[in-house]
């Protein structure tokens, strides 16, 4: 089964023309109960090639596809206004899985409050680094922290690379 999802979401990255089209590959994937939360950034960097700015480029809610503005309502926003931002930053090739905001020591009090309010508990970062360069970042959150299966991260894992 993980070998034929893996197949069909590679598959189906590839041919996706649209940042919505990805967002709506990947929702698919872990969104069975259309309760999560997607959203694909554009990284902008500084001259030192670390994350600036990350740019909303589409989202994913209540099981349908948005390329209007994310959960701050601006279409740029500060890397540090996601969750863990230290902790995705520093290791970019690993999704970072946050199985509860509320009592992860890598979620400081700020982060607690705003994924609070936005209704995420659960969360899986993606950082998608390609070629010791930024490119974006992938974010999947749940209103309840149900904790993350194997076969769950396998999947996100082998996601981030195609994406």
């Amino acid at each position: 089964l993980q070998l034929e999802n893996l197949t069909q979401i590679e598959v189906a990255l590839s041919q996706a023309g649209s940042e919505a089209e990805i967002i709506s590959t990947v929702a698919r994937l872990i969104d069975t109960d259309r309760s999560a939360r997607v959203t694909l950034h554009y990284v902008e960097t500084n001259v030192e090639g670390q994350p600036a700015s990350l740019k909303l480029m589409s989202g994913w809610r209540n099981g349908r596809v948005s390329e209007s503005a994310g959960p701050t309502g601006a279409s740029s926003i500060a890397p540090d206004q996601l969750p863990a931002s230290s902790v995705w930053i520093e290791t970019p090739e690993k999704v970072l899985f946050i199985e509860d905001i509320t009592t992860d020591n890598r979620v400081n009090e700020n982060d607690r409050r705003v994924a609070g309010q936005a209704g995420v508990r659960q969360l899986a970062i993606l950082p998608l680094y390609i070629g010791g360069r930024w490119q974006g970042v992938l974010t999947i959150g749940w209103p309840k922290s149900t904790g993350f299966g194997a076969d769950e991260k396998f999947l996100l894992q082998q996601v981030q690379e195609p994406v």
